[in-house]
């Protein structure tokens, strides 16, 4: 399948890179040197609603355990560092690939010496798309029972789909509600939310980053527009 560059208008609303890891120095100081070597590129920071909860329930639960705890942003991206996860998101319009990946790689190659991030745990890349509609008017996709088709009412669904060495996790959603930064208008569409990750223990990971980065995006973009009709994909305004 050939795959378009980009649709217009862009439906993606939030797009993010997350790492996991295991920390080198104290899980304590772990913000402190990152946010240090970050502070001038990202000079708004702000304390996240996990560090609301005192330390030992933070540890108790699962939930909890990569769960970021600050905030960096600056106009066009931002970052959220916790003891053992960092994630880079865009904060405004959604720049294409070949930006986003190069702002990603600079920020990996500017902590990777630092010696506080250790073995990599899990890659994630993860895309939210939003459109007005029903969506699953749309897909290459049919779940139907006797009575009901999915679409035809309130309707979620997640899939986890391989696609070696990563693992796809699709899911789906119509009647759900949008309200855009800067704007009081609220508007009821679909979501198309895909997570591509990598789990394993990854211990050349900057090494092998570009690479690793550039196919789990290829991953999760043949999926997005594999689910599309090419009767929907023509109404986009595909550019090649």
């Amino acid at each position: 399948m050939k795959l378009p560059r980009r649709i217009i208008p862009d439906p993606i609303v939030d797009s993010t890179v997350e790492i996991r890891f295991d920390p080198l120095i104290d899980r304590n100081a772990v913000f402190g040197v990152l946010y240090y070597a970050l502070r001038d590129q990202f000079p708004t920071v702000e304390p996240l609603p996990m560090m609301q909860l005192p330390e030992p329930i933070r540890d108790a639960d699962p939930l909890f355990a990569h769960r970021p705890q600050y905030r960096l942003t600056n106009d066009n991206y931002q970052l959220q560092i916790g003891t053992n996860v960092l994630t880079i998101g865009v904060a405004s319009a959604y720049p294409g690939w070949a930006a986003f990946s190069e702002t990603i790689q600079g920020i990996y190659k500017k902590l990777s010496p630092l010696g506080v991030i250790g073995p990599i745990r899990r890659l994630g890349i993860r895309y939210i798309s939003f459109f007005e509609g029903n969506i699953f008017d749309n897909l290459n996709l049919r779940l139907t029972m006797p009575g009901y088709e999915a679409g035809g009412f309130p309707t979620t669904c997640r899939f986890e789909l391989p696609s070696s060495p990563f693992v796809n996790i699709l899911s789906l959603a119509n009647h759900t509600h949008l309200q855009r930064v800067n704007s009081e208008l609220v508007l009821t569409g679909s979501i198309v939310d895909i997570d591509t990750s990598l789990t394993g223990l990854m211990p050349d990971f900057f090494d092998q980053m570009p690479d690793l980065l550039n196919r789990a995006h290829q991953s999760e973009k043949e999926l997005f527009y594999s689910l599309l009709t090419p009767q929907f994909l023509a109404q986009l305004n595909p550019e090649y």
